[in-house]
């Protein structure tokens, strides 16, 4: 009896440890024309980067391809791949525990997706509405519910003025969703301060935003880093107007109160210009769950630095102590945390770096790794949600097997040998 009580301990406690056992990084990379693009998955705990999921992903899989995690209302873990068209994004839904088919959304419509985010039932899309054959047009947030993931509500950004609003990022908190636009004038000619937008949805209901929309500075860029949401506070990061009458800088917008701040918290300095034409620009911003922060800075399409600093000091306007960034030129850069790794990843043109809260180096990663292409867009996903071979995690190549199941069944190995376990005869 004491014999399998303590094999009850120990089977319990692995299946403890092996569900904690942190996430890996999903990423989608794009050629130099937009021609061809791929997928893969950096194991978080080891490193090893695992491309066998293509052979599952859409035949054709190309253009400039995001990728966007979400919870659905059983709080199970999804992925969203849209492949961004000028006829209007073609979009996929899988369950990272079964690559072996997505779950196709129908009539969307969606043109240029840029960011979900998703609320009891219903996932929020936000579209930034450009498209190469189309024209430029406002976007809009669509609301999707996740039982059929059908289109419940839309809502479209008006235009403001002669300049139309270009949604980027939503996020939620509370019951409620703030959405970061920019603001532009067809064909990107001139620029207007981005805002953030505030919804009360009901239902899948998006309604009207609440109150007065918060401005910030020029052009928030950077598609998957460009703002951070760090408790009620919402971090952006703004490029500029790709000129040289106005530079990157960092605002903070408190979402519970939405009050209009009076000027950023940092303002990119003329002595770091990078390039004669183009001002310094804010290109991402990415939170610690303890408060460190990154901040990557470029010019038009060359990263050249990354600020180590905390929001504390962000609050007191202190940029932070420069980390080298090197990578080759791109025009996708990003920086995400994974809060349960504890890293920051680093992505620039055909570059992929992961930090310590430091700043120190822990990896990087050869083009030949990335299929040799510009990084286009970066998620953490759970590495439990999926396998790197056999049924369920895709086809071929790659291997490995996800911590918790190795680790059982080292133990069960380790138990027969003990003569913990007996087996029975026939």
């Amino acid at each position: 009896m004491k014999k399998w009580r303590f094999l009850a301990l120990v089977v319990l406690s692995v299946f403890v440890l092996g569900g904690t056992a942190g996430a890996d990084l999903f990423f989608t990379t794009a050629d130099s024309d937009y021609s061809a693009n791929s997928a893969g998955i950096v194991k978080g705990s080891t490193y090893e980067v695992f491309h066998s999921l293509n052979s599952n992903l859409p035949a054709g899989f190309a253009n400039d391809s995001v990728a966007l995690t979400f919870r659905d209302a059983a709080n199970a873990e999804r992925i969203l791949i849209s492949e961004r068209r000028s006829t209007g994004d073609t979009v996929y839904i899988y369950d990272l525990r079964n690559w072996d088919s997505p779950i196709n959304p129908t009539g969307w419509n969606a043109k240029n997706i840029y960011d979900a985010v998703s609320i009891d039932n219903f996932l929020y899309v936000v579209t930034n509405g450009w498209t190469e054959s189309g024209g430029d047009h406002s976007g809009e947030i669509i609301s999707v519910n996740m039982n059929n993931y059908t289109v419940a509500n839309r809502y479209t950004f008006p235009d403001e003025g002669e300049l139309q609003r270009h949604p980027i990022r939503i996020f939620a908190y509370g019951s409620s969703l703030y959405v970061l636009s920019n603001t532009a004038a067809p064909g990107y000619v001139s620029w207007g301060n981005s805002e953030v937008f505030k919804f009360n949805p009901t239902n899948g209901n998006l309604g009207t935003p609440v109150g007065s929309t918060v401005k910030v500075g020029i052009n928030a860029g950077g598609m998957g880093s460009s703002a951070a949401l760090y408790g009620s506070d919402l971090y952006v990061a703004c490029l500029g107007d790709f000129g040289t009458t106005e530079n990157g800088s960092i605002w903070k917008v408190n979402l519970d109160t939405m009050l209009q701040p009076t000027q950023p918290l940092i303002e990119l300095a003329n002595d770091i210009k990078f390039v004669d034409y183009f001002s310094p620009m804010a290109y991402g911003i990415s939170i610690a769950d303890d408060g460190t922060t990154l901040l990557l800075t470029a010019d038009f399409y060359d990263p050249k630095e990354v600020y180590l600093t905390n929001v504390t000091q962000l609050d007191a306007s202190n940029i932070g102590t420069p980390i080298s960034f090197t990578p080759t030129s791109g025009y996708s850069f990003s920086a995400v945390y994974d809060q349960h790794n504890s890293l920051f990843w680093l992505a620039g043109g055909v570059h992929l770096e992961a930090r310590d809260k430091t700043g120190g180096l822990l990896r990087s990663f050869t083009p030949a790794q990335l299929a040799d292409d510009q990084i286009y867009s970066l998620a953490v996903i759970g590495n439990n949600s999926w396998s790197a071979g056999g049924s369920g995690g895709g086809s071929g190549g790659g291997g490995g097997c996800d911590t918790g199941a190795g680790l059982l069944a080292l133990v069960m190995l380790a138990v027969v040998r003990s003569g913990l376990l007996k087996t029975r005869k026939k």
